[in-house]
């Protein structure tokens, strides 16, 4: 059991749409867009991002740094936000 999942699908399916939904309903979302550099679409990829995250040489450790610290700004995030308005605003905010 996980309280968590991942959404893969092809081009144009409705992905980022689901994800905006969800943060309507008060689902706290991380969302990471690791379309490459260069191309285009919507919502616009975080090319730093997509390069530290598929990189080779990445290790566990840096993946569970990079958990840590988004947990960690979310949890900021919380302590700062009213319950009200938390979720869509958490989204935009990333």
């Amino acid at each position: 059991y996980a309280a968590y999942f991942a959404v893969v699908q092809g081009s144009m399916m409705g992905k980022s749409r689901l994800f905006f939904h969800l943060a309507e309903h008060d689902v706290f979302v991380i969302y990471i867009c690791l379309r490459k550099a260069g191309e285009t679409g919507y919502p616009l990829s975080h090319p730093s991002l997509q390069k530290a995250l598929t990189d080779s040489n990445c290790t566990e450790g840096f993946y569970a740094a990079f958990l840590l610290c988004t947990l960690e700004k979310l949890k900021r995030f919380r302590q700062r936000s009213s319950c009200a308005s938390s979720c869509a605003a958490w989204l935009q905010e990333q």
